[in-house]
């Protein structure tokens, strides 16, 4: 008879987790890590990490007309911040991503007027390659005599 209770109570333990669907998820919550970020990186830390001179430099040349603080001429996102590069979209790609291959697009280029050349794409597939490094930009002004553009 106890065998018949314990097979009972083990059934309905198996059914009510068969049956579990899990807590509620809360949508705030910051999101895991992308397989393409380290897996100890804090997200949250990750936004809010500082761009290179040079990945800087090329965002203010070539996107912030369109994609600065306040998206302009249709641009639907920021490419200001290194919050902004980071950020994922639905297919796991960050910013920073989708927009070399939008500069390397003919059909859709990023700058819409023309393609880059390719040595001011190389900027921030170098930066992207290296796995988004942080680093904060000095103006070359304000740094004496040290190269702060790498």
């Amino acid at each position: 008879m106890k065998r018949v209770a314990w097979l009972t109570a083990f059934i309905a333990l198996l059914a009510a987790i068969g049956c579990y669907t899990g807590a509620v998820v809360d949508w705030n919550e910051v999101p895991v890590a992308p397989a393409h970020e380290s897996s100890t990186t804090d997200a949250a830390a990750k936004k809010a990490g500082e761009l290179p001179c040079d990945v800087a430099a090329l965002l203010r040349e070539q996107c912030t007309r369109c994609h600065g603080t306040k998206p302009a001429n249709g641009a639907l996102n920021s490419l200001v911040s290194y919050g902004d590069l980071v950020e994922t979209n639905s297919d796991d790609l960050t910013a920073a991503e989708v927009s070399v291959a939008r500069m390397t697009n003919a059909k859709r280029p990023m700058p819409p007027t023309s393609l880059l050349p390719a040595e001011k794409v190389a900027v921030l597939q170098t930066w992207i390659d290296k796995r988004y490094p942080s680093k904060k930009c000095v103006p070359v002004a304000d740094a004496g005599a040290s190269d702060a553009s790498d």
